[in-house]
């Protein structure tokens, strides 16, 4: 009877054994396969999606085989930036750009390095502004396995390893700034022959305008710096980078007011500039065949 009941047992252990390696080789090949599957993005397209994220920045720059992130939004507990980049199918940013150290642009890093691979990531040398700016370089730390470039140390230079898609760094030019905004990385995205100016929270535009010429800031689609605020983007700067398409990232009745009306009183005055507002419009995408470009809006 003892017999029969160690028998039983074993064939038990057996089993269950077998099972427990069966869902352990299935979880690994399911994993396997998520990231092995391509990007929603049709070869010979970029996209860039302007994620509603309410008072906060979070740009989502996709190809066929290549996925960029330009800041992550406010912390959020319902993960919308990780869920929005599930949704189309990233399971890796070769890069995560924090622009600079405000919640608003980097609140949700964490997260992001915790549930997401990671390439590189390029961030601004900057002293440290908060408990949770200091929480986030710690944990970059502890992530042997990512790649640090601090933009400070890259002006003028393209990221690695994007095949044809050009990101440069254009700022910060000092290694010194009284407020924190003009430490934001300023990037100009190139496909093709499109161009998309991307310049975080910068006010100071008066040191890009004099480094860069009209033609090479030229663009045809500008995210608004500073969410709309009153003293971005300046006059001097719109008549330099001359968009065709504006975009402003900011929240339904937020508390600051934006986009300032003085904003976009500059904005309406460049003849056939058309704006979309991620308060109006939710969630704005550009879709480039690297000539043309094309707008879709979620509302």
């Amino acid at each position: 009877m003892e017999k029969e009941t160690e028998k039983k047992e074993t064939v038990i252990r057996w089993v269950v054994g077998i099972i427990i390696v069966i869902c352990l080789i299935g979880a690994i090949f399911f994993k396997k396969m998520q990231e092995e599957q391509p990007v929603g993005v049709s070869e010979g397209t970029l996209e860039i999606h302007y994620i509603d994220v309410g008072q906060a920045d979070a740009t989502l720059v996709l190809t066929s085989n290549k996925s960029i992130l330009i800041d992550t939004g406010r912390m959020d507990v319902e993960d919308a930036v990780i869920n929005y980049m599930r949704s189309k199918n990233v399971q890796r940013l070769d890069y995560l750009i924090i622009t600079h150290f405000d919640r608003d642009h980097f609140g949700e890093a964490e997260d992001i390095l915790e549930k997401v691979e990671v390439g590189t990531i390029v961030m601004p040398r900057q002293e440290i502004t908060s408990i949770e700016h200091q929480r986030l370089v710690d944990l970059i730390a502890t992530k042997e396995e990512i790649n640090v470039l601090y933009a400070n140390d890259i002006v003028g230079k393209e990221l690695d390893g994007l095949d044809e898609l050009s990101i440069k760094i254009l700022a910060p030019l000092e290694s010194f700034y009284e407020e924190s905004n003009n430490y934001s990385i300023v990037s100009m995205v190139t496909y093709g022959e499109n161009k998309f100016l991307f310049t975080g929270d910068l006010e100071d535009e008066t040191t890009i305008c004099k480094t860069y010429t009209d033609a090479f800031l030229s663009c045809d689609a500008y995210k608004v710096g500073h969410h709309g605020s009153k003293n971005s983007s300046g006059t001097e700067m719109l008549l330099k980078i001359k968009p065709k398409i504006a975009i402003i990232s900011c929240g339904e009745n937020n508390d600051h007011n934006h986009p300032h009306k003085d904003l976009l009183d500059r904005l309406n005055s460049i003849k056939g500039l058309d704006i979309y507002r991620t308060d109006e419009n939710g969630t704005i995408v550009i879709i480039s065949n690297g000539t043309e470009c094309t707008v879709k809006t979620e509302k």
